[in-house]
């Protein structure tokens, strides 16, 4: 018979069968696929993010600032991410009414390479900074952590911000002119 193949099946069937047999294997291929990017992706997501823990960036000013009076503002960085991060950087942004000492110009940006953060290390980097005005003034100071993590070669940064308010002078000049000429 013609429509029978030697298997005795019909010649169509025989057809059918590798087709649909195909089409699972094009749905495991591509549910695979997605399976491994998936797979991939949190992968990366936990070497960047160190299983969960990650950089702790923290400003500390003091509530209050005199004008006048020249304080520190402190970066505290603590690596929890699991992996030392290289290449750190932390630059500070101050607003109008705040001047960096012993800088020369009106620079609003100071930044400081600090090189390699060992992880489970706190390391703390020192701006001495200044009010010279803006009396009873709420401020925001900014800080950017960059760094790069140990198995990979992009630049990730940390934003972080605080805010202090700018007092009464802190030294206050007053003239009188001589009781006897």
């Amino acid at each position: 018979d013609l429509n029978e193949s030697p298997g005795g099946l019909p010649v169509n069937q025989q057809f059918i069968e590798p087709t649909q047999s195909s089409g699972r294997m094009k749905k495991i291929f591509i549910f695979g696929g997605i399976g491994i990017a998936v797979l991939i992706g949190i992968f990366i997501w936990w070497l960047v993010t160190g299983s969960g823990q990650s950089l702790a960036v923290s400003i500390a000013v003091p509530d209050r600032l005199q004008i006048g009076v020249p304080v520190e503002v402190a970066v505290n960085m603590n690596n929890d991410s699991g992996t030392e991060l290289k290449d750190a950087q932390v630059s500070l942004s101050l607003p109008t009414g705040l001047i960096f000492v012993g800088v020369p110009g009106a620079r609003t940006v100071e930044n400081q390479r600090i090189g390699a953060l060992a992880e489970h290390k706190l390391t703390k980097t020192v701006f001495l900074v200044m009010a010279t005005g803006g009396q009873n003034t709420v401020v925001e100071l900014k800080v950017d952590v960059s760094y790069v993590p140990g198995a990979l070669s992009s630049r990730f940064a940390k934003t972080v911000t605080a805010q202090a308010v700018i007092g009464e002078p802190g030294i206050e000049l007053s003239i009188a002119p001589p009781v006897k000429v």
